[in-house]
């Protein structure tokens, strides 16, 4: 087993999971709305699922220079930690459900929450050039930053999708042997 197979093989247990469960909680439930107080009651940029380029510089300019100072700041410090957790917890989840520590058949699907925080982290350095570079318009970053937002959006759907349902064949499986 290397190290990546042995880190999601650790990821998989119980005990992580309900750590980055715990984790997770934090962000969504205390510092992510830290974020969104930013916005002064604009869309919050990473919470669109697409946006064009003029409505990206309209919300800007609706955060206001303190609220688009400090919403780069919280895209640099809480937005890169958050993908880390959400990552682990649902590679744990998914390596759970997967057996990936007896080497189920489908486990390599326990990598698939990485292909969600790659999108993210191209959305998050996007907005970022485009906050720090504001009032310039950086139209080619605004129109990439898009896709990678609606990549990451459709890439989270489908991995929920597919832990429900894993999820729920795991109920069965656990409810239809006793």
């Amino acid at each position: 087993m290397n190290r990546f197979e042995n880190v999601l093989g650790k990821l998989s247990t119980g005990r992580s999971i309900l750590i980055f469960f715990t984790l997770y909680l934090v962000f969504v439930l205390g510092l992510l709305p830290i974020l969104a107080e930013h916005s002064s009651g604009a869309q919050v940029i990473d919470l669109a699922f697409h946006y064009s380029i003029e409505e990206v510089y309209a919300w800007m300019e609706l955060y206001g220079a303190q609220g688009r100072h400090r919403y780069m700041l919280g895209e640099m410090t809480i937005d890169v930690l958050y993908p880390i957790i959400y990552t682990c917890l649902f590679c744990g989840v998914l390596g759970f459900l997967l057996n990936f520590k007896q080497g189920g058949q489908y486990r390599w699907l326990a990598t698939a929450p990485f292909s969600i925080w790659f999108f993210d982290l191209l959305e998050n350095t996007g907005i970022v050039a485009m906050l720090y570079n504001y009032p310039e318009k950086l139209e080619q970053v605004a129109l990439l930053t898009s896709w990678a937002t609606s990549i990451k959006w459709s890439l989270a759907a489908t991995i929920l999708t597919l832990t429900i349902i894993l999820g729920v064949r795991f109920l069965a499986q656990k409810f239809s042997s006793n």
